[in-house]
């Protein structure tokens, strides 16, 4: 009877698991879908109302943790592009630089200044 009992419950572990594991679906979200997403925040016109720049958020799976980039683009939607890896950007007054965070060295976040070209 303890062998039953025992198999019984073996039996009901692992068809759990069976159930629990996710299929691949093109029209439900499942995990998968969840780790391709990317996430944007944080925009930041600059004084002069011409530039935009914002924060792009990825996941890294290798890693298990999102990723931040900066990008920026005309405010016409003209000349997207890569900046810094990095988030939390914020325009000088004079809108010629930007401060930013981002990993520094050894480890750690660090503020960063950077002049952005015309």
């Amino acid at each position: 009877m303890k062998r039953l009992l025992v198999a019984l419950t073996v039996a009901a572990l692992c068809g759990a698991g069976l159930v629990a594991q996710e299929t691949r679906s093109t029209t439900l979200l499942t995990t998968e879908h969840y780790l391709n997403w990317e996430r944007v925040n944080d925009a930041q016109i600059s004084p002069d109302g011409s530039r935009i720049v914002y924060t792009r958020q990825a996941v890294n799976q290798l890693e298990d943790k999102w990723e931040s980039a900066l990008w920026i683009l005309n405010a016409d939607g003209s000349q997207h592009r890569f900046l810094v890896k990095g988030s939390a950007a914020r325009w000088s007054p004079d809108g010629k630089r930007l401060l930013y965070l981002a990993e520094g060295e050894p480890k750690g976040p660090q503020l960063f200044v950077r002049w952005v070209d015309a």
